[in-house]
């Protein structure tokens, strides 16, 4: 099985997962407007994925038809454990027939979206950001309708617990595995896992293996029928304001009750995305891995290859959860304000590091002006995010770097051969993005 067309299947256990509509977290021009939207192939089950906004590339569309039987849409929002990200928040939109359409009141807002156990309201068209109000009327034309109609998801005020949700799954799950926490033992993932004497509502996803504070949870009734568009992004004001700067966070949206359905093609992003480790910037500082999970795990992937590593997370489970993977060298975006200009290639992509990145005499400084200009066929740097984390945002005083990553160093480890069981220690960089400027840096 190649792992360009991953099938999925289902599975009798639950495992309080949501279906992961792409295979890596994206980013730029990738889904960032109403006619690339990814499509949602089931509305009726609970899919999840995960973004990186990038400055021109700020919003994440999804387009689905909706069923004649369905009738509420769940939408969550989640941003992983990572102390730059701390105070961003989700906002989402939803647009569709027969949704409130230009100088709706709150009372006819309310028919569609007021479930909320601490009366946490939805707004309309008119509190949408001004680019999202021009999609709707692109949106418009092309479907030629003239019912179109938006309700608006603010991002969540008070964060510090978990009170604000309203799906089904959400308020059985408090207090098991949607938390209150102020970080310490209960991330063992996440480099950043200590924010003591400040409290927020966390969730430790055991399936996928990660870390995240839970953001964005809401129900919305809808009304007509036909396609309809999602719209998540990270609200420059917390409410529903334009993006204003780079950061990650994770949509989920699907039906109520949030059910679990693993069936059917994933949606692959391709090279220029990142893997869950690098998304959620891991160090599994307090995970150890299981022998006996981990020792089946390392003979699945040594006979049949390193694409069944999603299959042989279920081996996990009965002990607590997907492995923690930790990440590469490079941790983006930085966080930074975005520029009435479009950005550099290298602020709005995600692809990697392809060989040696340039350096100075002086080890660990870089040469910006080759990091910026040696660039593949493809128009993008030839070091990947490498450039990104040192060029992205370097105009401003207040930039906030993304780290190198624990995994950029070497790593030493006994490597068996199971026909022989011969043993010996091998040390080398784990990745390829841990070469040049970051093998000077930590060798």
């Amino acid at each position: 099985m190649h792992p360009s067309n991953i099938l999925l299947f289902s599975f009798a256990f639950s495992v309080n997962a949501h279906f992961p509509l792409v295979d890596n977290a994206h980013g730029g021009a990738t889904f960032d407007k109403w006619s690339d939207a990814a499509f949602i192939t089931d509305i009726t089950r609970s899919s999840s994925t995960s973004r990186v906004a990038l400055c021109g590339h700020l919003y994440f569309w999804l387009k689905f038809d909706r069923p004649s039987d369905f009738d509420t849409l769940m939408v969550g929002g989640t941003v992983p454990v990572v102390e730059r990200f701390k105070d961003d928040k989700v906002a989402v939109a939803v647009f569709g027939r027969g949704l409130p359409a230009a100088n709706a009141t709150q009372d006819e807002i309310d028919v569609y979206c007021d479930r909320s156990p601490i009366d946490r309201k939805c707004k309309g068209y008119d509190d949408i950001p001004d680019d999202l109000k021009v999609a709707y009327g692109e949106i418009q034309n092309d479907m030629g309708v003239d019912d179109l109609g938006v309700i608006a998801v603010p991002g969540v005020e008070d964060l510090s617990n978990c009170d604000f949700g309203e799906d089904p799954l959400t308020i059985e799950v408090t207090g098991s595995l949607y938390i209150k926490s102020s970080g310490g033992e209960d991330v063992n993932y996440a480099t950043y896992h200590d924010w003591g004497g400040e409290t927020r509502c966390f969730f430790h996803e055991e399936f996928g293996g990660s870390d995240m504070w839970v953001v964005q949870d809401k129900l919305i009734d809808l009304a007509g029928n036909g396609d309809h568009y999602i719209v998540f992004w990270s609200p420059g004001d917390s409410s529903l304001g334009a993006s204003l700067t780079p950061t990650k966070f994770g949509a989920v949206f699907g039906d109520e009750g949030q059910s679990e359905d693993f069936s059917g093609d994933v949606i692959q992003a391709g090279e220029c995305s990142l893997p869950a480790q690098d998304f959620n910037e891991q160090d599994c500082h307090g995970y150890t891995k299981p022998f006996i999970p981990g020792l089946i795990e390392d003979l699945v992937e040594f006979f049949f290859g390193e694409q069944y590593r999603f299959f042989t997370n279920f081996i996990y489970l009965p002990w607590g959860g997907a492995p923690c993977r930790d990440s590469y060298a490079v941790t983006i975006p930085n966080k930074y304000i975005c520029g009435d200009d479009e950005p550099d290639i290298a602020c709005t992509g995600l692809c990697h590091n392809h060989g040696t990145c340039p350096a100075n005499e002086s080890i660990g400084e870089f040469n910006i002006s080759e990091c910026a200009t040696i660039v593949n066929e493809d128009g993008f740097p030839e070091c990947g995010e490498t450039c990104a984390q040192n060029i992205c945002g370097a105009d401003q005083n207040d930039t906030i770097y993304g780290p190198i990553g624990p995994a950029c160093k070497i790593v030493c480890e006994d490597q068996c051969s199971f026909i022989f069981f011969d043993c010996k220690t091998v040390c080398d960089f784990p990745s390829s993005e841990c070469v040049g400027v970051y093998e000077e840096e930590h060798s």
